[in-house]
């Protein structure tokens, strides 16, 4: 399994909206956490942050990619990756508002979980989502 950062960067330097995105990303993954107490670890969050950087881009970009574009950025199934968009809008009951506030208390957590993954460091990673 390749290093979510090389899973995520081609997707992030390609979209307009760049790290407002992923963002957002880490925005909807944390109400997962906090729906569903779901841990995450450096082996499952690929297809949960592909879906969650997939709707934050289609929310806040107004020219957003086609998900046949994304699905081949991400080197996955158009077909795997609407089923993954589904699940994952339903899982988070369509809320994909964030305040402001939120979004600037999620900058430097965001960035933390970042570096966590370049590392593949687990506890910079759990601690991330504590």
């Amino acid at each position: 399994m390749p290093l979510l950062t090389d899973f995520l960067t081609p997707i992030l330097d390609c979209l307009p909206s760049g790290p407002s995105a992923y963002v957002l990303a880490y925005v909807y993954l944390r109400r997962i956490k906090a729906s569903f107490g779901a841990d995450f670890d450096l082996h499952n969050l690929h297809r949960l942050f592909l879906a969650a950087l997939l709707s934050a881009s289609k929310f806040i970009d107004d020219d957003w990619f086609s998900i046949k574009h994304f699905a081949k950025l991400a080197d996955v199934q158009v077909s795997d990756l609407v089923h993954l968009e589904k699940h994952f809008l339903f899982a988070i009951q369509f809320d994909l508002t964030v305040t402001v506030r939120e979004f600037d208390q999620s900058i430097d957590p965001a960035i933390k979980l970042l570096l966590a993954i370049e590392k593949c460091d687990q506890t910079g990673f759990a601690s991330a989502f504590a």
